[in-house]
C-alpha cells in the first residue's frame, strides 16, 4: 500500500490513506467510460476491472504519496503527489474522480486545495506541477480555480483511439496558492 499519509479534512471532502476496503469501489467504478476518459484512456480501457487490476491499484506505486478522496465516508477517487524532490522542493500532482455522478460537484477542487495546503505548508514545497490532457476541460478548470497556471503544451503526446491529443503542462508556486 501507499506510504502512510496524514488525514486532511475539508468542508465536504476528506483525504485519507487508501485502505483495503477501497478495492471494492475501484472494482465497481474505475472502469466507467467517463472515468477512463478523464484518466486519459480509450474505449478499450473501459469496462469492469479485474481483481488483479484492483490489487495492483491497491498496492500503489513506489515513491507516491496517495490519498483516497472521500465524501460522507464514501471513496470517490484518489489524489497523489509523486516525483517528490526534497532538494528542489517540488512534486507532481495526479488526481481522478471515479464516478460520473461525483463529478461537477466541486469535490475535485476541494481535494486539490487540501492537498496543496499540505504540500506548501507541512511539506514546505515550492512548486507543484501536473500534466492533463487538453481534452479534459473540466479538470483544467478545477486546476485553474486552485491557482494552477498553464506553462505550455506538449503536442501530440497521447495516442488514444486512433487520434493524437496534447498534454497541457500546469504548475502552481507556493506564493501563488491561497486556500
Amino acid at each position: 500500500m501507499s506510504a502512510s499519509v496524514p488525514t486532511l479534512s475539508g468542508e465536504s471532502v476528506t483525504l485519507r490513506t487508501v485502505v483495503a476496503a477501497d478495492r471494492d469501489s475501484y472494482l465497481a467504478h474505475a472502469g466507467g467510460v467517463e472515468t477512463i476518459w478523464g484518466f486519459g484512456g480509450g474505449k478499450a480501457d473501459a469496462g469492469k476491472k479485474t481483481p488483479e487490476q484492483a490489487d495492483r491499484w491497491l498496492g500503489g506505486r513506489p515513491g507516491w504519496m496517495r490519498w483516497a478522496i472521500t465524501v460522507d465516508n464514501r471513496h470517490i477517487g484518489t489524489i497523489s503527489l509523486h516525483d517528490i524532490s526534497e532538494p528542489n522542493q517540488r512534486a507532481t500532482l495526479a488526481m481522478g474522480i471515479m464516478r460520473a455522478e461525483d463529478m461537477n460537484k466541486g469535490y475535485g477542487t476541494q481535494a486539490i486545495k487540501l492537498l496543496l495546503a499540505h504540500a506548501f505548508g507541512t511539506m514546505n514545497l515550492h512548486r507543484v506541477d501536473l500534466r492533463v490532457l487538453a481534452r479534459n476541460k473540466r479538470a483544467i478548470r478545477a486546476y485553474e480555480k486552485c491557482g494552477f497556471v498553464r506553462e505550455g503544451v506538449e503536442r501530440d503526446s497521447a495516442f488514444i483511439d486512433g487520434s493524437w491529443y496534447d498534454d497541457v503542462i500546469m504548475s502552481i508556486l507556493n506564493h501563488e496558492f491561497s486556500s
